[in-house]
């Protein structure tokens, strides 16, 4: 199926678009300033385990309690470089978004001013006459 869109149409999908693409990118950076500041909260919470983690590894000696305790902390250890990973994948991800946005909006935006000036060229030409020597006229003009 294919859509006809007529200059006019085209400029207006063109400029709702580069409007998306102003909210996409206000999105992406607030996104990454949350995941930033979350991660930076938690890695405060995370040292300060970490720093206690060896008091109370001696506190409780080798009994059971000491073994969970390293198995939950290496989890936990674990669990926290999965995060971080997983939150540079997909900061990795939104970025090569918004590039194939921004590229998309630069070939919709060509195209746009492409239309606008053939549409200008349209308009300043003749219209087409009903008559043999007007059309062979206006193809003579057009080649």
């Amino acid at each position: 199926m294919f859509i006809y869109l007529r200059g006019a149409d085209l400029r207006t999908l063109g400029n709702m678009m580069i409007g998306l693409n102003f909210s996409l990118q206000e999105l992406l950076e607030k996104f990454e300033q949350d995941i930033q500041a979350e991660m930076e909260a938690h890695s405060d919470v995370l040292r300060s385990v970490e720093g206690n983690r060896v008091k109370m590894l001696k506190a409780l000696g080798n009994s059971e309690e000491a073994v969970f305790l390293q198995q939950r902390l290496d989890e936990m250890n674990q669990r926290w470089s999965q995060l971080k990973n997983k939150s540079a994948s997909i900061r990795a991800h939104l970025e090569a978004s918004a590039e194939r946005w921004q590229r998309l909006l630069a070939l919709l935006e060509e195209l746009s001013q492409w239309i606008s000036l053939k549409d200008e060229e349209l308009k300043q030409q003749m219209p087409i006459g009903g008559d043999v020597p007007t059309l062979l006229q206006q193809q003579t003009h057009a080649m």
